[in-house]
């Protein structure tokens, strides 16, 4: 959301190089701007996330899959994806991931 790209500025300007892994290349271009590494990835190929954690030090992991396009993969993305990245980030010597909810509950108000 709209929020990671706060995420990312505090990241970088500590001099931390970020790459943001989504499969919505265009809708995160539109949120975060040039500045960071953005790369399509699919969290349920094991190889898709394998590349995409090259050299990684630090994982952030915000995933969610409650929308019509996804719901009926719920248990493959937020179950095994989340998974297989957890097990690709210990493989390949990540040595901090973050969880987070992808979630929001918004008042009724608001779209």
């Amino acid at each position: 959301g709209e929020n990671g790209n706060s995420g990312t500025k505090v990241l970088r300007g500590k001099g931390e190089s970020v790459r943001v892994l989504t499969r919505n290349t265009d809708r995160a271009r539109e949120i975060l701007g040039g500045a960071p590494e953005i790369i399509t990835v699919d969290i349920t190929s094991r190889e898709s996330i394998r590349t995409a954690l090259d050299k990684a030090r630090a994982v952030i992991i915000c995933v969610s899959a409650m929308s019509w396009a996804n719901i009926k993969r719920i248990r493959q993305i937020e179950r095994d994806g989340v998974l297989s990245v957890l097990e690709e980030a210990k493989n390949a010597g990540v040595n901090r991931v973050v969880y987070i909810s992808g979630y929001e509950i918004r008042d009724a108000g608001h779209s």
